[in-house]
This record gives structure tokens, sequence and C-alpha cells, in this order.
């Protein structure tokens, strides 16, 4: 299990995080794992008697002291295992609007926003492929206006194929997105 929020990841499955009908897994950083916090507000009625399970215990990190895993461990699951990767990702995140709070990582091929995108947003104001966000060959990521009748602005300032920095902010009809590096 891993935290969406700041990658820690956990060695347990979210079967066993939560086992009693009134639990609930949180991520040292707060981010809730496992859980359904509606369902059991609805069940119990009283927030008091809800129980977080420390996860503490389970953490994948391993401190200086701690021997190396045995080598019985699959190379191709090593990666998942330990600190959250290191090379920063560019995720584009929705902050205003149908899609407020979702986060898609940026692949190296870029991701096409708009009503009929690889992100789909269901807004009235933005053309079927409004705009892309996509890393150059060098790895710089820039905003791409696709032609949109409504324009794409970044910062304020119409964007046609503009280069993008981590805390950026998008807007396309009535949404705003920003560019950051996880």
């Amino acid at each position: 299990m891993r935290c969406a929020k700041c990658g820690q990841a956990y060695d347990v499955p979210g079967v066993i995080a939560v086992r009693l009908p009134n639990s609930i897994a949180t991520c040292d950083c707060g981010e809730w794992l496992s859980g359904s916090k509606a369902a059991l507000l609805a069940r119990l009625m009283d927030p008091e008697d809800i129980k977080e399970i420390d996860m503490k215990p389970y953490k994948v990190d391993r401190g200086g002291d701690t021997p190396p895993p045995s080598s019985a461990v699959d190379p191709h699951e090593a990666q998942t295992l330990g600190r959250p990767r290191s090379i920063p990702r560019p995720v584009l995140i929705c902050i205003g609007g149908p899609l407020n709070g979702q986060e898609f990582e940026i692949p190296s091929s870029g991701l096409v926003v708009g009503r009929e995108g690889h992100v789909r947003v269901p807004d009235e104001f933005l053309s079927r492929r409004h705009f892309e966000v996509g890393p150059d060959p060098d790895g710089t990521i820039r905003v791409r206006d696709l032609g949109s009748r409504n324009g794409t602005f970044l910062n304020t300032l119409p964007a046609q194929n503009t280069k993008v920095h981590s805390g950026d902010e998008i807007r396309a009809g009535v949404n705003r997105f920003r560019i950051e590096q996880r």
C-alpha cells in the first residue's frame, strides 16, 4: 500500500490495515489509506468511535542500522520497496472545476485535456481537445493550446506553446490546473 499524497510505502495490504468495521488507516502525513469515513459515519453516527490504526510498525523504509532485505526479493518488486522514487515526476493537479482534487501524472507522450482528451473534463467551455501538457525531448514541460475556441491561459497570460514551471497555474474554461513535480 502506498500513500497517494506523500508516497510513503507500507508493507501491508489494505485488507489487513482495516480489520474492524469502525476503523480507518491513515499515513503519518494525515492522508487516508484505507477505510471509508463516509461509510463509517453513516453506520456509527458518532465520529468519536472511529479508531485509527497506527501504521508505523508496517513502514517499509529501512534505516541505516537495519539489514538489507534478503536476496529472495524479486528485483522487479524491489522498485516498490523502500523510499519513494526520488526522480521527480510531473503531475497535473485540478485545483478548480469539475475534477477538483484529481491528479494526473504527465507521461512522456503528454496529456491532452478537453471534453474528449486523456483527461476528460465535463465543461461546455472546453474544446474536445483543448490543450496538451507534456515534456519536450529535454524534459521541459510545456502547455500547448490545441486551437481551442476559448483559449488556454498560463498564470493569466495566453499560452500557445509555453514553458511551464512547478507551481504554475493553467486555466481553461472554468477549470484551473497546477503543475507540480512529485
